[in-house]
């Protein structure tokens, strides 16, 4: 059973599950279009760090990769890596 469903205080008032942090107001959603990120990604690629810790040691890792516009599957779904 997850957290959310068990717990009737969840979320926390003012963690970052608060759905009454952002009221609508001051939020517009950024609306793009499958073209205008193409047209943004033409000539650029976005790089990706991720950074993790190794408790048994606390050794530090880093992890680093670019993608540039025809590394992208537009519409694609990642496979699932995970079970409980």
């Amino acid at each position: 059973q997850m957290l959310e469903n068990s717990d009737p205080s969840f979320p926390m008032l003012g963690s970052h599950r608060d759905t009454n942090l952002i009221t609508p107001d001051l939020f517009k959603p950024l609306l793009l279009s499958e073209e205008d990120i193409r047209d943004q990604l033409r000539v650029k690629e976005i790089m990706v760090v991720v950074e993790g810790i190794e408790p048994m040691v606390s050794g530090t890792f880093q992890a680093l990769q670019s993608y540039k516009l025809n590394d992208i599957v537009f519409g694609g779904r990642f496979a699932p890596c995970m079970t409980q």
